[in-house]
């Protein structure tokens, strides 16, 4: 398999599968950047007609190219458009809720680019294949896709969902006797995809809180997993936890916590994303919720992805950064936010003390029965190690500086550390009432504690 010089190598690849890991020096974030680097925003969670999304994946891409997104993941279940398939209009206009759905799509791209049939009553239309599609959306050095795939499992009645990126053949769900089963013989047949195809892939467990799907311990003691959303647009407030799950954010921090006081395992990396169906009406429903930012040298799959396997990039709600650097020498984190107009930031360092309470609790519904949760862990995990407030932005100018800057220094006593940063400004499109913009950089300073 293909290595990358200072990146983080997936941990779902086939030589992570086997027990090989890079050495410690290789798995920081990286400290310098090539001097080309620069952020591209992506949204990796979406969907078309080619599964359960209401509008064809033209309209899709030109709706995220036309709203200055570099890259775009269409994640559609257990498919990567690469058959021939028929769509009843009928069933185009039900999801889209608009009559003229096929007139839209066709004024956009020309009636010699739609297809229509009738076919034992009913019009239909073909959906054009990612071969086809692709070229017609993307703008070097712009805008491309990136082929992708939403694996869709279920252990009893238990949603587990999971993306993987830069695929050449989707990737059937491999179903498991549990959660933790299933996300391994997953990761597994995406690492042999990945070992076939020769190119890097990435994969993320979605929305632990869709269904409360996967808890924090399903997620320890998987050395092929990488990356989780902790941000998702299409859970609305589910994304916060309720009175007997925790929130995404927090089944991160629990997560990231066991894999490497416990397991030796290096943390998760954690993204934001839409996880969209519908593009415009309805707003809760439309995208814009949350993206990626990725510094990256060049808009291509295989610098992107190997980017986010090292960890070099962040996930958002709204927030913009100019910078994340981690220095592994003198053990400065320091982040820089780009700042809007009116806005004020906090900016939060957030992580776990080596020696924390291990103490936990199961977590018991009203007739005292234990259910499928995360348990409740001591206020060590996940603790905000450092709060600094930043400048109030008016106009566009700082007074005083022109940025919103905070540097934490590690002491050593930390398995790891991550930042949060959190606007008074709200969400372009909020998926939760008053939800404020916010952005997640990766943890760092884990490096000593992974033993696999």
């Amino acid at each position: 398999m293909r290595r990358f010089p200072f990146a983080l190598v997936f941990a779902a690849s086939i030589t992570a599968w086997l027990g090989s890991v890079p050495t410690a020096s290789a798995q920081s974030a990286p400290a310098t950047q090539p001097q080309a680097a620069r952020w591209y925003k992506g949204a990796i969670h979406d969907h078309s007609f080619w599964s359960d999304g209401h509008d064809f994946p033209e309209m899709v891409a030109l709706h995220y190219r036309d709203k200055g997104f570099n890259f775009l993941c269409l994640t559609d279940h257990d498919v990567i458009a690469d058959a021939d398939r028929w769509f009843d209009v009928d069933e185009a206009v039900k999801r889209a809720e608009a009559d003229d759905v096929l007139d839209v799509y066709t004024k956009q791209w020309g009636a010699d680019w739609v297809e229509t049939r009738e076919k034992d009553g009913k019009k239909q239309v073909r959906l054009k294949k990612f071969p086809e599609f692709a070229p017609r959306v993307e703008k070097p050095g712009e805008f491309i896709l990136i082929r992708s795939e939403e694996i869709t499992d279920k252990i009893d009645k238990l949603p587990l969902h999971m993306n993987a990126y830069n695929l050449r053949h989707a990737v059937k769900p491999q179903h498991g006797d549990t959660t933790h089963d299933a996300l391994r013989r997953n990761l597994r047949a995406v690492a042999e995809e990945e070992q076939a195809s020769g190119g890097p892939i990435v994969v993320q467990i979605n929305h632990p809180s869709f269904r409360w799907g996967v808890a924090a311990e399903d997620l320890v003691d998987v050395p092929e997993a990488a990356f989780v959303e902790v941000a998702n647009g299409g859970v609305g407030k589910a994304v916060l936890g309720d009175e007997l799950h925790a929130g995404d954010e927090r089944v991160w921090d629990i997560a990231n916590t066991l894999r490497l006081a416990e397991h030796g395992e290096r943390p998760l990396y954690g993204t934001a994303s839409d996880d969209s169906h519908a593009y415009y009406g309805k707003p809760q429903t439309g995208s814009l919720h949350g993206w990626i930012m990725v510094r990256a040298a060049m808009l291509e799959p295989t610098a992107l992805l190997t980017a986010m396997q090292a960890g070099d990039f962040y996930a958002s709600t709204g927030i913009m950064l100019s910078d994340v650097h981690y220095a592994p020498a003198t053990g400065e984190y320091t982040v820089v936010v780009a700042p809007a107009a009116d806005a004020e930031y906090t900016i939060e360092f957030v992580g776990t003390p080596v020696k924390f309470d291990h103490h936990s609790e199961a977590v018991k519904d009203k007739d005292g029965q234990e259910v499928h949760a995360t348990r409740r862990y001591s206020a060590d995990v996940g603790k905000v190690f450092e709060t600094v407030k930043g400048m109030r932005v008016t106009n566009g100018h700082a007074s005083g500086e022109s940025t919103v800057r905070a540097t934490y220094k590690l002491t050593g006593d930390e398995l790891y550390v991550r930042a949060r940063v959190t606007s008074n400004q709200p969400a372009a499109n909020p998926a939760y009432k008053d939800q404020l913009q916010q952005a997640w950089t990766q943890p760092v300073g884990w490096e000593k504690h992974v033993r696999r």
